[in-house]
């Protein structure tokens, strides 16, 4: 039995030695990689995804008002030129419910609307008047501002009355539009401006898309005259006065 042991012994320890030799590298290599490995080899793989850079300047629509100005943008920077005085000015001074004739400058006020005519923008060519008036809200409410071709007459310095152009093309204006009635809201201090449309433009003064075009008048007389009159009669709250501007 002593014998038995003792080969029994021998054979223990021949298996431990080899399953260490077998073991021990495999131990080794596993050990050492796993040592190696980076820390954020284990980080989600869509950490690093949460927040792109530059993803909103690539994907964000661009404002296109900043780049398109609006027909109506355009109107209310070409319609709303300030008056050269106010009406407590003493250069251009307003007149309240004036009768008459005005200055070219002056402000002739009726129930807070106020109506002017720069001598600038009065023009005779070719035996052709081209003119510009002047419509500014005072108040501070809205107010509408109604009026008729017809309130309008242009006169020379012998009173005589210059012809209306109503233009050539097939959609030429007619006498009856001259009794068509216009309506203008005006917003508080809004200004706008009434102005003649030359022979070029793609629309006549009777056109319903805008309210503020005037006709062209021609001259009668073979001799320019050297000053012109505009007169208002029934021209909104306007009755009974004008402007005369000297050419």
């Amino acid at each position: 039995m002593a014998g038995e042991s003792k080969g029994d012994n021998k054979l223990f320890q021949m298996i431990i030695i080899v399953v260490t030799t077998i073991i021990a590298p495999v131990s080794v290599y596993f050990i050492t990689h796993t040592v190696q490995v980076p820390t954020n080899a284990m980080a989600s793989p869509t950490s690093t995804l949460s927040s792109p850079v530059g993803l909103v300047s690539i994907t964000a629509s661009p404002d296109l008002s900043l780049f398109t100005p609006t027909v109506e943008l355009t109107r209310t920077m070409t319609a709303q030129p300030q008056f050269t005085t106010t009406p407590e000015g003493t250069t251009n001074p307003a007149k309240y419910n004036p009768q008459g004739t005005l200055l070219p400058g002056d402000l002739g006020i009726v129930n807070g609307i106020a109506v002017s005519v720069v001598s600038d923008e009065v023009q005779l060519k070719d035996r052709v008047a081209s003119i510009q008036i002047h419509i500014r809200n005072l108040s501070n409410q809205p107010q509408t501002f109604s009026y008729r071709m017809q309130a309008i007459t242009v006169k020379d310095t012998s009173e005589r009355a210059l012809e209306v152009i109503y233009g050539e093309k097939r959609d030429a204006c007619s006498k009856k539009d001259l009794s068509a009635e216009r309506k203008i809201e005006l917003a508080p201090d809004q200004e706008i401006i009434l102005q003649s449309v030359g022979a070029n433009i793609d629309m006549n003064w009777c056109a319903a898309e805008d309210s503020r075009f005037l006709p062209l008048y021609q001259v009668s007389t073979r001799e320019a005259p050297k000053a012109i009159v505009i007169q208002f009669n029934g021209f909104g709250p306007f009755n009974g006065f004008g402007f005369k501007i000297d050419l």
